[in-house]
């Protein structure tokens, strides 16, 4: 495993794939695409000393997420083949800090590229978890040293629109240690991994062949921290085909599109927390599921 930065200013994380990290294809886990991700994230976040975690730990600070999108191709490595996940910081927008990232099987090339995403991100006070303002934190003149702005790469996250349609399935989940991160909440990337069992467990129940698709767009918005002792109910529903999705990317020059060859599924799965027999909303998850041919 190494760490390199590259001439443009983005960081380079490069791993073999683990079998945990994989499913019983030995194929990547499509939440592992987001957790080399966040790896190459917190890698990142260093080159820019005062964001870096012991800066942040030393004001009492945290960081949080508030939503992700990502993009597949298709390409899906293989258990024990290496992955680059690239990442930058190409701005602010509002109090949220964005990221970029690209995910590779083997060689960072446009025929290796595996997954395209964006995901925003903002501090906050560790025991209040008051938002900050980037600019209480970071000087400006740190920051825009410190991140690369893209140049012919659009990404946005999806703001997801919650569908009319009728409620199909209901599953819930205990929330145990070991789904924790260091802000003692539910880890982001396992709010996907739940969503896509929810959605295994449902294509199960109705002795659908999830095995004959893949993903190909992964979207979340994060709504609240979902605690350890904490149940959260999941509600499947279709979802409406009016989502706006951003299909394309530009790589080294290269025009890569990333729409489906094939008849796509889109679900939505929205995530409430039981606390004292009331539901909170904590999270929406849209996923998009394309037949294999």
């Amino acid at each position: 495993m190494s760490t390199q930065v590259t001439a443009d200013q983005h960081t380079l994380y490069r791993t073999d794939l683990h079998p945990s990290e994989c499913d019983f294809e030995r194929l990547i886990f499509p939440h592992t695409l987001l957790m080399l991700g966040q790896n190459a994230a917190e890698k990142d976040i260093e080159l820019c000393p005062s964001l870096g975690r012991e800066a942040l730990e030393a004001q009492e600070i945290k960081w949080m997420i508030s939503s992700v999108s990502y993009y597949l191709t298709g390409l899906r490595p293989v258990k024990g083949s290496q992955v680059l996940s690239e990442t930058w910081s190409p701005g602010i927008k509002g109090i949220n800090f964005l990221r970029s990232h690209l995910i590779f099987s083997e060689r960072r090339e446009a025929t290796q590229l595996v997954a395209h995403g964006s995901s925003r991100w903002f501090l906050v006070d560790r025991d209040s978890r008051k938002p900050l303002r980037p600019y209480e934190v970071v000087s400006e003149e740190d920051y825009k040293a410190y991140c690369a702005p893209d140049r012919g790469l659009s990404f946005r996250t999806l703001r997801i629109k919650p569908s009319k349609t009728a409620t199909l399935y209901q599953q819930d989940f205990a929330i145990g240690y070991s789904l924790l991160d260091d802000n003692y909440h539910l880890n982001n990337v396992n709010y996907i991994s739940l969503a896509m069992d929810c959605l295994w467990s449902y294509f199960a129940s109705r002795d659908l062949p999830l095995i004959d698709y893949q993903v190909r767009e992964i979207h979340c918005n994060y709504v609240a921290e979902v605690r350890a002792g904490q149940t959260l109910t999941l509600s499947l529903k279709q979802a409406e085909a009016n989502q706006p999705s951003s299909h394309a990317c530009l790589f080294q020059g290269q025009d890569i599109d990333f729409s489906s060859q094939a008849p796509t599924q889109s679900w939505e799965l929205t995530g409430h927390q039981k606390i004292e027999d009331k539901l909170d909303l904590a999270f929406r998850a849209l996923i998009v599921l394309e037949e294999k041919s």
